[in-house]
């Protein structure tokens, strides 16, 4: 069976001279009739191209074993890398944001030192007016001054609270982002002890598979493909007792008698996965 597997093989055309057995059709199937060398030589090739694909959905599903055996690993690698992304984000805004504070802060302070001066320099002027009027203008611009003054104190009081908060906010961070890039290193250090273990059974078992599909119809290996999508490493099921081994729904006898004829490529009707027939499985994985 080894050895058939290894052949080098081709889809095979209904001959030109050959005559429907009948118009009746099975699950959209039509049985030709061919002389016995023509039958046999047709069944097996198709026995072939569907011993290749059930070798192919073996490499499937120990391929996806050994997807499965770095678990969650790489989505939680993702995840922390995502997160500590967004730490750092959090921590380049609140530093600007403590920039933007520090440069109003400043402004408040020149805004208070320039109010101080006109305060001083008011004040020598009210000796010097010959009016009540004169006196009550110094007298309300110093007033005003004052008040300048005091709404400038007050933001700053709440800019220090603010800085204070936000630097609070960025050590809390860092040391979050700390924790995360020390899980993270841990857990991509289990991630590259698994991808060690598996690297070189995974790249034979890919090279293998690629070079199967090589061989095989483009129309098959797009029919395998599109299924594996859904049944990964299961897209080939075996019919058993007239059963599919997928979905265990029975199969029309008529139906089980063609794929055991093995003159085309079969669906099971239920699940879809590709049926192929006890009798050319190898004996090892009559399981």
């Amino acid at each position: 069976m080894e050895n058939s597997n290894k052949e080098e093989y081709q889809l095979n055309e209904s001959d030109e001279n050959s005559e429907p057995v009948s118009d009746e059709e099975q699950g959209g199937t039509r049985i030709l009739d061919y002389t016995d060398s023509e039958e046999e030589k047709n069944k097996k090739i198709y026995n072939s191209e569907l011993l290749q694909l059930f070798q192919v959905s073996k490499i499937d599903k120990e391929l996806l074993e050994i997807e499965e055996e770095r678990g969650d690993l790489p989505a939680k690698i993702e995840l922390l890398q995502e997160e500590i992304k967004n730490f750092e984000q959090i921590i380049v805004k609140n530093k600007q944001e403590i920039l933007k504070l520090d440069s109003e802060k400043e402004n408040l302070s020149k805004e208070n030192k320039n109010a101080a001066k006109k305060i001083d320099r008011y004040d020598e002027e009210k000796f010097k007016v010959r009016s009540n009027k004169e006196y009550d203008e110094i007298t309300r611009a110093i007033d005003h001054l004052y008040d300048q003054i005091d709404r400038n104190d007050t933001r700053n009081n709440e800019i220090e609270i603010l800085k204070s908060n936000l630097t609070k906010e960025i050590e809390d961070t860092e040391r979050n982002k700390a924790e995360i890039q020390e899980d993270l290193k841990e857990k991509k250090q289990l991630l590259d002890e698994l991808n060690k273990e598996t690297e070189m059974r995974e790249l034979e078992l890919k090279n293998k598979r690629v070079n199967i599909m090589a061989r095989l119809d483009a129309g098959i290996v797009n029919l395998y493909e599109r299924i594996n999508k859904t049944y990964t490493g299961e897209a080939i099921a075996i019919l058993r007792n007239e059963n599919c081994s997928g979905c265990f729904n029975s199969i029309p006898p008529q139906k089980a008698i063609e794929i055991k004829m093995a003159n085309q490529i079969f669906v099971c009707q239920t699940c879809g996965r590709i049926l192929i027939d006890e009798s050319i499985v190898p004996e090892n994985h009559k399981v």
